[in-house]
C-alpha cells in the first residue's frame, strides 16, 4: 500500500508584539550601522590636511571635498560646522583658499562652491540646487596672451547668516551678501547686497527689502554674517 505523506502545517504567525519588537530592533541596528559608517567617513575626511568636518554634519555619499581637483593638488582648507547638510553631488573645492560653512547651512543638490579667494557662509543659510559660488575671476586684459596664462584675481566672497539663495544662482568674485538676503532663482550676483535685500535678475538687482520699515534690521539678524564655525568636531 502507498502511504500518503501528511501535509506540512504552515508556520504559526509571530505574535504582533514580537513583530513590533523585531521591527524596532532592525531599525535600531540600521540606524547604528549608518551612524558608524558616517563616523568612519568623517574620520577619513578629517585625516586630510586642512579639512575639519563636524561629526554632527551630514554629507551625502556623492558629496565631494576636492583638495585635488582634476588630479592636481591645490590644497586649501574646508571647515564644515555642526548641522551643515551637503546634498547629493555637492562639490567643495577650495583651490588653495578656504571654505567655511557655519552652523546649519544647507547646500542643495549639485551645487559647486569654490574657495580660491576665500568663501564664508553664515549660519542657517539655504543654498538651493545647481548654484555656483566662485571667488575668483580670469584676467583678460592682454589679448596677446592666452587667458589661462594671465594671473587671476581672487578677492573672496562673504555670504551672511539666514540667507536664501534660489536654485541656479551664480555668485561672482568680490561679492558680499548681507544677512537675511533673498536671491531669486537664476540670478547672477556681480555686486554686493545690503542686509535683508530681495534681489533678482541678470545681473542681480535689489527689488525690495525684508525690513518692514525699509531701513531697519530685524532683531533676528543681529548675530553677524559669518556665524560661527568654532564647533567643528
Amino acid at each position: 500500500m502507498t502511504s500518503l505523506a501528511s501535509p506540512t502545517r504552515p508556520a504559526a504567525p509571530l505574535p504582533a508584539r514580537l513583530r513590533r519588537r523585531l521591527g524596532t530592533t532592525l531599525r535600531d541596528l540600521r540606524t547604528s550601522l549608518s551612524d558608524w559608517q558616517w563616523r568612519a567617513r568623517c574620520c577619513r575626511l578629517n585625516r586630510q590636511p586642512g579639512v575639519a568636518v563636524s561629526r554632527r554634519a551630514f554629507l551625502a555619499k556623492s558629496a565631494q571635498l576636492q583638495l585635488c581637483p582634476d588630479g592636481e593638488p591645490r590644497g586649501g582648507a574646508i571647515r564644515v560646522a555642526a548641522g551643515v547638510r551637503l546634498s547629493d553631488g555637492v562639490i567643495l573645492a577650495p583651490f588653495g583658499g578656504e571654505i567655511r560653512l557655519a552652523e546649519n547651512v544647507f547646500v542643495g543638490p549639485y551645487c559647486v562652491l569654490y574657495g580660491h579667494g576665500g568663501l564664508t557662509v553664515g549660519r542657517d543659510t539655504l543654498i538651493a540646487s545647481h548654484t555656483v559660488v566662485i571667488p575668483s575671476n580670469h584676467a583678460f586684459a592682454d589679448p596677446e596672451r592666452p587667458i589661462r596664462h594671465q594671473p587671476p584675481t581672487s578677492r573672496g566672497i562673504s555670504i551672511g547668516a539666514d540667507v536664501w539663495i534660489g536654485c541656479g544662482v551664480r555668485i561672482l568674485d568680490g561679492v558680499s551678501i548681507g544677512d537675511g538676503c533673498v536671491i531669486g532663482a537664476g540670478a547672477v550676483v556681480t555686486k554686493s547686497l545690503p542686509p535683508y535685500s530681495i534681489a533678482l535678475g541678470v545681473p542681480a538687482q535689489v527689488r525690495g527689502t525684508r525690513c518692514k520699515t525699509g531701513g531697519g534690521v530685524p532683531d533676528a539678524g543681529r548675530q553677524g554674517a559669518a556665524g560661527s564655525v568654532k564647533e567643528i568636531v
